[in-house]
């Protein structure tokens, strides 16, 4: 952060300047009146009496301290700002989401300062999450760990050791964490990334809305677990809103799974297409969960325009998942927000719509309804993902014609 301290060394010289004049101002007031040179030492603004009484008087004029006292606190205050500034924005990718939303709340301008330096930061290739010291390896490690000897055991190493102190108290077992606390201490060290995100594996990336961000899923084990909300196959991580807690256990996450399963056919071309969506409303999904498709404005939507698939799956539970699918030429981006009450259904559609009109593919990447030479086919197709199907991992190869 040397910029940011390179301001302040300069601000702090241009201030003592202004001191060491304002005190030669005050011993040339002094030789006039010391009754006007003690009140302007407590009160400097009357000095603008003594410099107009005094000009061109050669013991008592005070043009020169004056004018130097003004332009350096002038300056080092320009140059305290920029320094702060700099401090911040050189700052920013080390903030925690706590000292963040605090920081929100207590100086919005210095907020909007930290996320516009984090999402440059991002922009510029920074990884904000390799900043983080990894906790959850830390703890990943202490859980593996043997526990340190107790009675006999602890009593023969101790011996060993020479140590022939008094006879240890019996050892008790820690309290069991609170769920809930463990929650709130891992979301408030979760780094997250802002702007475009890039996903090599996928051929893939998403420019972020402003004030959305990501969780890396390598970042979210831990949260997962605790959530109870285990990351799949192939997750890319969690998209979420800057106003989401998620020391909370209701809130809302927005999951992006990359599914590598091959090409994906539509198994009907064109509108007949749409049309067999259209006839799954309501229709109970096949994989024997007991979900079935929502219908009416939720129901399975095919844009061809956009090459996006939207659909919602009503659970046993009276809650609702929301899905949509941007088709690749060698699987897909899934965009899923799960456990929606019905209320909540189209806040669910608008918001994983949002996010995969956000994202794009490389261009040798880019699903056509026809499959390209050389493609391997998934096992399922649009429709039948729809269905309840979900596309299999290892894709199976196109039959030769």
């Amino acid at each position: 952060m040397d910029s940011g301290s390179g301001g302040f060394g300069p601000a702090l010289g241009l201030y003592l300047l202004a001191f060491l004049m304002f005190i030669w101002m005050i011993i040339k007031i002094a030789r006039g009146s010391g009754l006007m040179a003690l009140a302007t030492f407590f009160l400097w603004p009357l000095a603008l009496i003594s410099l107009v009484r005094n000009w061109g008087e050669p013991r008592t004029d005070i043009r020169v301290p004056f004018l130097v006292v003004v332009l350096a606190l002038g300056m080092s205050a320009l140059l305290f700002e920029r320094g702060a500034t700099s401090f911040i924005a050189e700052a920013a990718p080390y903030y925690s989401e706590h000292e963040l939303r605090q920081i929100e709340q207590e100086d919005p301008a210095s907020y909007a300062v930290i996320m516009k330096a984090r999402e440059d930061f991002v922009a510029s290739g920074g990884d904000l999450d390799a900043l983080e010291s990894s906790d959850e390896d830390w703890e990943d490690w202490q859980e593996q760990a043997p526990p340190p000897a107790t009675g006999p055991a602890r009593l023969q190493a101790e011996s060993a050791s020479g140590d022939s102190g008094a006879l240890p108290e019996p050892a008790t077992a820690p309290a069991p964490l609170d769920p809930l606390v463990d929650l709130a201490q891992t979301a408030a060290g979760l780094s997250y990334l802002y702007g475009r995100v890039e996903w090599p594996q996928a051929q893939a990336h998403v420019q972020l809305p402003s004030r959305f961000r990501l969780i890396p899923a390598n970042r979210l084990h831990r949260l997962a677990r605790l959530r109870s909300q285990p990351l799949v196959p192939g997750s890319l991580g969690w998209i979420t809103h800057e106003s989401v807690d998620l020391d909370q256990p209701e809130a809302w996450v927005l999951e992006v799974r990359h599914i590598a399963s091959g090409h994906l056919r539509t198994a009907e071309l064109g509108e007949a297409f749409e049309t067999a969506l259209g006839g799954l409303s309501g229709a109970p999904a096949v994989d024997g969960s007991g979900r079935s498709l929502v219908s009416g404005a939720f129901a399975p939507q095919w844009d061809a325009r956009r090459t996006l698939l939207t659909w919602a799956l009503d659970t046993p539970e009276g809650e609702s998942d929301q899905f949509a699918a941007l088709p690749m030429r060698q699987g897909a981006l899934l965009f899923a927000v799960r456990g929606l009450q019905p209320d909540q259904r189209e806040f669910g559609l608008r918001v994983t719509r949002l996010m995969a009109a956000s994202a794009g593919v490389a261009t040798d990447a880019v699903w056509r309804e026809q499959p390209r030479s050389g493609d391997t086919a998934a096992d399922v197709s649009l429709l039948q993902w729809v269905q309840g199907r979900e596309p299999a991992a290892l894709p199976k190869p196109l039959a030769a014609p």
